[in-house]
């Protein structure tokens, strides 16, 4: 099992942009990859990128409000609240699994099993494991 947290603001992986004839990723993307790939190739600690199927859990924390009211602050940090805004949890998902590829896994394509939520927190992060699966077990829903 690999574990790991990227502090600071979660960011999505945006859309390609088209200029000049030639199609680029977002620099905002680029630099978010970039930071994903220090912290995992300090996770990793040198191994080499894992093989076969992957369950990839993630816990995406956003900064709470400025808006929000003092109890309610101190509510959600009892007991997190669900984001139910931008960035769309997949757009979120993609950035981390790019900047992943070649350090934890081999290529994003071996993630069989994802677990993510988006909660409000004290301090915006992304918490990232990954767990080897089994190559021949299917767990039923």
């Amino acid at each position: 099992m690999i574990q790991f947290t990227i502090p600071g603001e979660v960011v999505a992986k945006g859309r390609p942009r088209f200029g000049n004839g030639r199609v680029f990723t977002p620099a905002r993307t680029v630099a978010y990859e970039r930071l994903v790939r220090v912290y995992a190739r300090q996770a990793m600690a040198g191994l080499k990128p894992l093989e076969g199927p992957l369950q990839l859990s993630m816990v995406a924390i956003f900064a709470i409000p400025k808006a929000w009211t003092k109890a309610r602050l101190a509510t959600c940090l009892e007991a997190p609240e669900y984001v139910v805004k931008r960035p769309d949890l997949s757009n979120a998902v993609k950035a981390a699994e790019d900047g992943m590829n070649g350090i934890v896994w081999l290529d994003d394509d071996q993630v069989a099993d994802l677990h993510i939520i988006k909660i409000y927190g004290a301090e915006p992060a992304l918490h990232i494991t990954v767990t080897p699966l089994p190559a021949n077990a299917v767990r039923r829903m």
